[in-house]
């Protein structure tokens, strides 16, 4: 009977010493790919910059079309509002004549 409490005792440990290493494997690895992670996100906001600033003037001329009709109604809208108003005549009066 003393053999078998040894021998479950020894499954046991060895058990939780595997547990233990595959922890810290875990966490190194999650470190490991952490650190990646991080070094990826930097990379791809500064790749990412230079590509949204190399692409945004195509994306703008491409919907020209679209905005172009709103354009000049807003400068139709924008010249009638405030554009230079005729001074209001004066009236002749009858003294002037």
């Amino acid at each position: 009977m003393f053999e078998a409490l040894v021998v479950v005792a020894v499954l046991i440990g060895a058990w939780f010493a595997l547990a233990c290493v595959g922890l810290v494997f875990k966490l190194l690895f999650g470190v490991i790919g952490g650190f990646f992670s991080v070094i990826g996100t930097l990379v791809f906001l500064c790749v990412g910059g230079a590509v949204a600033l190399a692409v945004l003037p195509v994306v703008v001329f491409a919907l020209l079309p679209v905005w172009l009709p709103l354009l000049a109604l807003g400068v139709v809208v924008w010249l009638l509002v405030r554009g230079p108003r005729r001074p209001v005549p004066a009236h002749a009066s009858r003294y002037m004549r």
